[in-house]
Formats: structure tokens, C-alpha cells, sequence
């Protein structure tokens, strides 16, 4: 292979799909150590089979690492064959287990990180892996990425082995303003099962590969769990507020 290709790694989906690396500059001997714990496998190059995604990095930074992993998770819970994913961050206060769906930079991990400091479980604050016929949810195994400025951090998630029944979905956002009035961090509406269920859809990864499953999943959790919308201060004052919601 000629240099100026760089270094290529190839991984197989669940539902056959491919994903091709190519690393340019200097690379490790093995890419395994970015791949998410579940859905994907690494393969050999093989020209004949016809890569779904290319991804073009450079492995010698913080962001370049960050997005070659966050890139091949991104793949793998798209291309699941069973459970549905979810873009949301999964919290347990004792009986109560919080489902927050949002997209990417909304705030998830601060809502994660501010539970985990009043000692609460974190289950995942990236994706969320939903049984499509019971509504079930299951955790998605990585570690939780706490950004500080240009740098970020990792943190284990609490990992659970079991599949869990949500007790609420709250849609959030984070709202500056709100930081000025500490006595409502939390201002939101309860949302009816169809307002739920596009709420939900909205965040789920694989609604264009399989619809009819991304679809059963998000009704089988809007029919039998409360789900509210709303914005909030900062993430302690709101955590607490919404785990004191009585609906």
C-alpha cells in the first residue's frame, strides 16, 4: 500500500454494514482500542466488499481520537439489529430511572455529571438501547466523556446488566436565563404519548435503516411512560426539581 494512503482498518456492523478508517500520519499497530464495546467487529481489508462510510483521520490529538471514536460508536448503534438507540443520557435515583433524550452538546453529561455528585447512578450519557417491543431500556457501554475546555476527561458509567423500565422522560434544555432565578431551575409541560413518541424519534439513530422498529420503540415507551419538555438552570438545581416532579 502506498504511504501517502495511510494505515486502513475496516469493521463489520451487526447488520452487515461496513465502516473504513484510514489514518493518516502516524498510527497505532491496532485500531481495536477505539472501537464501542458492542456492535461493531473488526475485519481485514477487503476491496469487494463496498464500505457504507470512510472515515479520513489523523490519530495525533485529543479531538482527532475523540472523533474516530465517537465516529465508529455513532456507526455501531445506528447499525444494531435488535435494540433500538437512543441519543439520550439514562440516570437512576433509587426507583426513579430518568430517560433525557437530546442530541449531541445540549447538556446531557452535565445533567450525568451533577448526578453523579448526589450519588445517583449513571447508566449512560450518550446512547440508550431500547427493546423495541417492550419499551425496555439497556445501557450502552462507554465511558462517559466530561468535557473541560479544549480538553476532556473520562468517567465509568454505572454499568447495568438488566434491562430497566423508565419512570419519566424529560426533554430538556438548558436555558442561561434560568440561572438567574434559582427558585424555578425547571420549567416544563407534560407532554401527551404523541408529543413524546416525535420527541423521541427525533433522537433515535437508526429511524432510516429501520423505521418500523425505531417507531415500535418509541410507542412502547410513550405509552406507558410520563414524559415532560421544558428548559432548566443549571443541571444540580434542575436534577432535583425534576426528580421532586409529581405528575
Amino acid at each position: 500500500m502506498p504511504a501517502d494512503e495511510g494505515v486502513q482498518f475496516q469493521a463489520r456492523a451487526e447488520d452487515g454494514a461496513c465502516i473504513r478508517v484510514i489514518v493518516r500520519g502516524e498510527a497505532p499497530s491496532s485500531l481495536s482500542a477505539f472501537l464501542p464495546k458492542l456492535g461493531l467487529v473488526e475485519t481485514g481489508i477487503d476491496s469487494a466488499v463496498e464500505a457504507e462510510t470512510t472515515l479520513d483521520v489523523e490519530l495525533g490529538s485529543e479531538p482527532g481520537q475523540a472523533y474516530l471514536e465517537s465516529s465508529l460508536g455513532l456507526f455501531a448503534a445506528s447499525h444494531l439489529q435488535s435494540a433500538v438507540a437512543i441519543h439520550a443520557a439514562l440516570i437512576r435515583a433509587g426507583s426513579q430511572v430518568l430517560l433525557l433524550p437530546a442530541p449531541s452538546l445540549s447538556g446531557k453529561t452535565s445533567m450525568c455529571v451533577a448526578a453523579r455528585r448526589a450519588s445517583h447512578e449513571v447508566l449512560g450519557d450518550e446512547y440508550v438501547l431500547v427493546d423495541p417491543q417492550s419499551g425496555l431500556l439497556r445501557t450502552w457501554p462507554r465511558a462517559m466523556r466530561i468535557r473541560d475546555g479544549r480538553s476532556s476527561r473520562r468517567e465509568d458509567i454505572d454499568i447495568e446488566l438488566g434491562t430497566l423500565q423508565p419512570t419519566l422522560v424529560a426533554v430538556l434544555r438548558y436555558d442561561e436565563q434560568s440561572d438567574a432565578h434559582t427558585d424555578q431551575p425547571l420549567t416544563v409541560r407534560v407532554l401527551t404519548p404523541g408529543e413524546l413518541a416525535v420527541e423521541l424519534i427525533s433522537n433515535t439513530l437508526c429511524a432510516q435503516y429501520r423505521p418500523e422498529d425505531s417507531l415500535a420503540a418509541v410507542m412502547a415507551i410513550a405509552r406507558q411512560t410520563p414524559g415532560v419538555m421544558g428548559t432548566r438552570a443549571e443541571a444540580g438545581p434542575a436534577l432535583r426539581a425534576l426528580l421532586d416532579l409529581e405528575l
